[in-house]
């Protein structure tokens, strides 16, 4: 009985350990990208209003790999134009792939976005809180994404 009741502990360790060692791998790159994206400057006088960090499948993806995705919703009182030509040289550093550097994508909230996956499913409810809560003329969001890399066994990447 006490043999195996050993086994069946071992057996469910073993199975906690193939499914948390994975999430706390990924959870400890989405930290190492959330750091990366500190270092982005944003125009002098725009608001940031909502911070937002994933790590799972996104963007409407099919499954079996994992993505990080780190940004915020942010509002300024100028031109579209301007906005996107601050962040055109922008660039964070991938956190699994240090040598690969990942482009700014910057989405104004006053053009049609249903195109864009992340803010039509991933951060939806974030989009809608911002609009209604808004005090400045421009509302946009910028996204880091980095996609399509091994899931290792991580749930959410499934």
């Amino acid at each position: 009985m006490v043999r195996a009741l050993i086994i069946i502990l071992l057996v469910a360790a073993f199975l906690a350990a193939a499914i948390l060692l994975p999430q706390i791998s990924h959870n400890r790159q989405l930290t190492k990208f959330e750091a990366s994206y500190a270092d982005v400057t944003h125009p002098q006088s725009s608001q940031r209003m909502i911070e937002f960090s994933e790590v799972g499948l996104l963007g409407g993806a099919n499954g079996n790999h994992c993505d990080f995705l780190v940004g915020e919703i942010r509002e300024y009182n100028a031109s579209e134009d301007l906005i996107r030509a601050h962040y055109a040289s922008q660039q964070i550093k991938s956190p699994l792939e240090p040598s690969y550097s990942l482009a700014a994508t910057v989405v104004f909230l006053s053009e049609e976005y249903r195109d864009d996956p992340i803010l039509q499913y991933e951060i939806a409810p974030l989009v809608g809180k911002a609009r209604s809560d808004r005090s400045l003329t421009t509302l946009y969001v910028i996204y880091f994404l980095d996609a399509g890399h091994d899931p290792n066994f991580d749930i959410r990447c499934h």
